[in-house]
């Protein structure tokens, strides 16, 4: 299968950019493109509006060594798939829902304080959702890669190297988090990255994560990660 990017141009260098330094301003990222800030917070903005760039967050390292990550696999009553992705959007401990072909109509990843609040989750709020009808959960034993170190490749070295250091883990001390009850709930909130929500002002924004992360304009902590994600077709 041949991938093919619904970007091209200064949209993918903008983004490539944005991948290095989800949350750098535009001040930083401008001069990279040879273009001014207002341009380039425009073209965002329209990509963005398009659906065919958006930046996320998500757990870290040292919040994820504190959770259970699990991949479900959902089954779904025939016409009912949509009306069941966006119930399942709307779950705070559900960090990306995928429509899926083969075997499965939908795949989401979790993530849990533990194996208890898993089968919780699954009997008590996934199975009851309308025209859910089966699941199957795994959970991986190691992180290996994650989405926000691929690359559109659409800068020359000499310029990706311009929008700062790649994404690093950082090991300042960070609040403990609770994983309990409605602090739980919060925290998934926080780190679920869904564009337009409070705390999440992507890139060129000043606000700070929700959660302690210190990332500031880089894309990676001990607890949250931004990543500049793009929508790809397939041919």
């Amino acid at each position: 299968m041949q991938e093919t990017g619904v970007l091209s141009g200064l949209d993918a260098r903008l983004v490539h950019a944005l991948q290095i330094s989800p949350r750098a301003s535009w001040q930083t990222v401008a001069p990279v493109l040879d273009i001014d800030p207002v341009t380039a917070a425009r073209r965002w903005s329209r990509l963005e509006r398009s659906g065919l760039a958006w930046v996320t967050g998500y757990p870290g390292r040292r919040l994820l060594e504190r959770l259970v990550t699990a991949f479900i696999e959902i089954d779904c009553r025939s016409g009912s798939v949509d009306a069941a992705a966006r119930a399942l959007a709307d779950v705070p401990q559900v960090a990306t829902v995928e429509h899926m072909a083969g075997g499965r109509d939908l795949l989401i990843t979790v993530f849990v304080p533990g194996l208890g609040e898993l089968s919780a989750l699954l009997l008590g709020t996934i199975a009851t959702l309308p025209g859910v009808t089966a699941t199957r959960a795994g959970s991986p034993p190691a992180l290996y890669g994650e989405g926000s170190w691929w690359r559109l490749r659409a800068l020359t070295a000499a310029r990706a190297s311009s929008c700062g250091p790649p994404p690093r883990l950082r090991r300042a001390p960070v609040r403990a988090v609770s994983l309990d009850g409605p602090d739980w709930a919060a925290a998934a909130r926080a780190v679920s990255g869904r564009p337009g929500e409070r705390g999440h002002p992507g890139p060129g924004g000043r606000a700070e994560p929700p959660t302690e992360s210190g990332a500031g304009s880089g894309g990676c902590s001990p607890i949250t990660i931004w990543r500049c994600a793009v929508r790809w077709r397939a041919n």
